[in-house]
């Protein structure tokens, strides 16, 4: 499995923004 070559503070934006579209409904 090849992860994509992307800089870290990219992933971890990408990240947040899909845990919070994710799990946001849950936690409000």
């Amino acid at each position: 499995m090849n992860l994509p070559k992307i800089p870290l503070g990219d992933a971890v934006e990408v990240l947040v923004s899909w845990i919070e579209g994710t799990f946001g409904g849950f936690l409000n």
